[in-house]
């Protein structure tokens, strides 16, 4: 009972279907006539099948009505492609098995093949049915709409294979529909198809093969002129037809530049209108264009003359420019009249002439509405946004611009006859990227977020996403002081920019996630964000890129991956993407790159010694593996540089932490810790030399002034081993010699470092307001200056120093440190009265100090507040004794 009931709900079912069916099919052929006709038919039929329901469109389409064919196509949907058979081991099976198989697989082979021919028929048949409903429609908008929606599957039908007996048919309306969308090339390609098909088509499709030939990319004027002619050679041609063949042979005419078969063309041309005035203008008109083109053949229509060229041709443009304007005055004038009068002036250098005239061309009737924007209109909009962004005014770029989008409507609204819609994209991107060069960042996001219906969402979002890129790069340069220092609020706003960029390429890349264009808009969202430390963001993207990109090409993302890690404090998974990098990319270039920012990574977590061969890899090539493939670097290269910059600080670092370990030592202890820490130093010296030699002279790199700064402190350091192993009890007196000869030449060299740096200091501070870096390292060099004067003994010397630091930094704790340091070197002098008085005047400046300057001491000296009170406080304790 059961069993009865689910057949009868499955007939029910069943019967609803073709019921909803029917009613799609009346309400197509509604339209058209032969309802009842086809009712019969689809009563009669299982149109439940995709072959039944192919088929019964195919008897529409070749009784002529191709939209009733398109409609009954798009009904048809296809069960999804099954899975290829499993292929068996032949050697496990008997020979019937293996024949079996073998049955089964051509069995499967046809099945495939038939579902694909009537895939075909399916697109060719809604490919047909779309063009025929826009060859119906009166309005070009509404035609290109249709042709747009009928090209993939025009497409999808040519790429597989047109139907049996169709491919004459299909190349033709694929050549229609390219004609009317522009695609001037590929029409003539269908075009001629269809000729070498099906030849007594030729006459019949000569005009439109003329025509794309004449506008075609690649140069085909000829063969268009030959087109026209074998056209016009024609028995039987009307009259209208003859005129309008002819004026494309003129165009074509004006094109190839021969002036002496044009000017025939256009006295027969003359000859063939009637006393019609709007006839007459346009035998004018044409030969005034003629006469234009020929006296400016050597130049560009699109740019002004320059004055010499201006001279040779200023009679001929103003004789063609006062006939344009006659006929512009007539009731029956052509936007194509308006458009030259424009071109005309800017050839005369009337630059704001012309962006009038282009701009009454696309305005010349303000009533009109969107559907009657054609493509000199276009030509017109185009060439006034061209000229405004020329002139660097933004604001009314991005009126023209928004209403040149707003009167086009949609993408079907754009006319190609004069201009592909690639073309017209692309001079529209210039021009917005012209706003960008001139510094017109807002106006250039203003006008990229007009561009939509016209443009793809994404392709606005990419050039809104350039303005912002380029606008915070400007406001990040201009912002930069002589020193590289940025405040803090144009830090925000760059960084504010920065982010909007990212953000704009992030959506883009999002609606391109199906083409090709996808992983490039994305890596541009990468790169936006991390230039705006936004870290967090791009590894959330880099993840995704990782997957996405194609694997011989990761290299740059795995070390911006790593960067961000590294960034957000993710040391230990940044090393891991820097060595991923490394040790899977054998010949990439960027594995410099990879070893520089894992050395980075690897001293983030302290492994020294880890980074520290990373950097000489790059630079010396120590330590490479026998199958690094990767050449030696070169010392002008960025990654050479960086790692020597690197590899000095990172041995200095080093160096100064093991010094400073062994200054808190016992005696014994200590002179163990520094001998072991010798080396280091002696490393860390021997390349900062090498870049202080290489970068000094010139100042190019900022990081010089530290590398120098580095070096000389370094020799500082590096004497102290020398100086104590002299004053050792037990050391032979040629021994001692040589170590006060090794910390001698430390600290003179020191002292050479020293003085240059802070010469150089002097001579900038003349010219520009010191950083606070840099007085940081101005202030310190002159007080090191001093110290390396007293250690060599030459108290005196030092003494002038410290007091010139202590009158430069009065009332500051940096004068505590140069008065005790003057108060040392009196006392070296035996000169205790001095270094009591001195003593006592730094106690009394320490109280005058205000508290609000108490971080200073931590910076500048070598004690806070209470410590220096403290020793003060002791030593004046102390002198007070002596004298009781």
């Amino acid at each position: 009972m059961a069993g009865k009931e689910d057949v009868v709900k499955s007939k029910s079912s069943g019967r609803l279907n073709l019921v909803t069916i029917g009613l799609l099919l009346a309400a197509a052929l509604a339209s058209v006539g032969g309802f009842l006709l086809l009712f019969s038919m689809w009563w009669t039929t299982d149109v439940t099948q995709p072959e039944s329901l192919l088929r019964l469109a195919s008897r529409e389409f070749v009784d002529g009505r191709p939209i009733v064919a398109g409609k009954l196509a798009e009904l048809v949907e296809f069960d999804p492609p099954g899975s290829p058979l499993e292929s068996l081991e032949l050697s496990d099976q008997s020979d019937e098995d293996v024949e079996t198989q073998r049955m089964d697989e051509a069995a499967a082979d046809k099945v495939r093949i038939e579902r694909l021919n009537l895939v075909c028929l399916r697109d060719f048949l809604i490919g047909v049915g779309k063009a025929a409903e826009g060859r119906r429609q009166p309005i070009p908008r509404e035609q290109r709409r249709f042709y747009r929606a009928a090209v993939p599957y025009l497409e999808l039908a040519r790429d597989h294979g047109f139907p049996q007996g169709r491919g004459t048919q299909g190349h033709q309306t694929l050549g229609e529909v390219y004609f009317h969308l522009g695609r001037f090339d590929d029409a003539v390609i269908n075009f001629n198809q269809v000729v070498e098909n099906e030849p007594l088509l030729r006459r019949q499709l000569l005009p439109m093969i003329a025509e794309s030939q004449y506008h075609a990319k690649k140069d085909q004027k000829e063969d268009a002129l030959a087109s026209i002619d074998e056209y016009l050679a024609e028995p039987g041609l009307n009259l209208e037809a003859k005129k309008s063949a002819g004026v494309l042979r003129i165009k074509v005419l004006m094109e190839l530049g021969r002036w002496d078969e044009l000017n025939v063309a256009l006295g027969q041309h003359a000859k063939q209108q009637s006393e019609r005035d709007d006839l007459k203008n346009q035998a004018i008109f044409l030969r005034t264009v003629a006469n234009i083109r020929k006296v400016t053949s050597d130049y560009r229509l699109q740019d002004a003359l320059k004055e010499d060229d201006r001279e040779r041709v200023t009679e001929d443009l103003a004789s063609a420019l006062k006939v344009l304007n006659a006929l512009n005055q007539r009731s029956e004038k052509s936007s194509e009249v308006g458009l030259w009068i424009g071109r005309v002036k800017l050839l005369q250098g009337d630059v704001t002439g012309a962006i009038n005239a282009f701009h009454d061309v696309l305005r010349k009737d303000q009533t009109s509405s969107a559907a009657t924007i054609g493509a000199v209109e276009i030509i017109g909009g185009l060439q006034e946004i061209e000229l405004l962004t020329q002139n660097k005014d933004g604001e009314q770029a991005v009126q023209a611009i928004s209403y040149l989008m707003s009167e086009l409507g949609s993408r079907e609204g754009f006319d190609h006859e004069l201009i592909s819609f690639r073309e017209f994209s692309q001079r529209i991107n210039q021009s917005l990227n012209q706003l960008r060069l001139a510094g017109k960042y807002q106006a250039a996001i203003d006008a990229a977020r007009s561009l939509p219906p016209i443009f793809d969402r994404s392709e606005a979002l990419v050039q809104e996403g350039k303005g912002y890129l380029a606008w915070a790069a400007k406001t990040l340069k201009e912002g930069t002081d002589f020193h590289g220092q940025v405040p803090e609020a144009t830090e925000e706003l760059v960084r504010q920019r920065y982010h909007a960029a990212g953000d704009a390429f992030a959506e883009a890349a999002g609606l391109r996630f199906d083409s090709a264009e996808y992983v490039p808009t994305l890596w541009s969202a990468i790169n936006a964000y991390q230039k705006g430390k936004y870290f967090s963001q791009s590894i959330q993207l880099l993840e995704i890129y990782l997957q996405q990109e194609d694997k011989s090409h990761q290299t740059k993302g795995l070390i911006a991956y790593g960067k961000a890690l590294l960034a957000v404090g993710k040391a230990e998974q940044a090393i891991a993407a820097f060595e991923q990098c490394i040790y899977e990319y054998q010949k990439d270039p960027l594995r410099y790159s990879a070893r520089y920012y894992g050395a980075l990574a690897y001293a983030e977590i302290g492994e020294i010694e880890k980074s520290r061969r990373l950097l000489r890899e790059n630079i010396d090539s120590e330590g490479r593996r026998p199958d690094d493939q990767t050449p030696d670097l070169k010392p002008e290269s960025a990654e050479w540089q960086d790692s020597l910059f690197a590899l000095g600080a990172l041995l200095y670092e080093l160096g100064y932490r093991n010094y400073l370990e062994a200054e808190q030592a016992e005696p014994q202890e200590k002179i163990e810790l520094l001998m072991k820490n010798q080396p280091v130093l002696e490393s860390a010296i021997r390349r900062l030399e090498v870049a202080d030699q290489r970068w000094w002279d010139e100042h190019s790199d900022p990081r010089s002034k530290q590398n120098a700064y580095f070096t000389a402190r370094a020799h500082v350091m590096a004497s102290e081993l020398p100086r104590m192993q002299a004053s050792l009890p037990d050391t032979l007196d040629a021994a001692q010699r040589v170590s006060l000869r090794k910390a001698e030449t430390h600290l003179q060299r020191a002292l050479v470092g020293f003085r240059r740096l802070g010469k150089y200091f002097a001579d900038l501070d003349e010219e520009y307001d010191l950083s606070k870096i840099d007085k940081a390292m101005q202030r310190n060099c002159r007080m090191f200056e001093a110290d390396v004067l007293k250690s060599m003994e030459k108290y005196t010397e030092a003494a002038e120093v410290y007091r010139t630091i202590e009158s430069l930094y009065s009332g500051r704790p940096a004068a505590i440190e140069a008065i005790v340091g003057r108060a040392s070197c009196a006392k070296k002098l035996e000169d205790d009265r001095e270094c009591e008085f001195l003593f006592r005047k730094a106690s009394e400046m320490l109280k005058l100090i205000p508290a609000e300057s108490d971080p200073e001491f931590a910076e500048t000296t070598r004690y806070d507040r209470e410590g220096w009170q403290q020793l003060l406080d002791w030593m004046i304790q102390d002198f007070d004794k002596q004298k009781a």
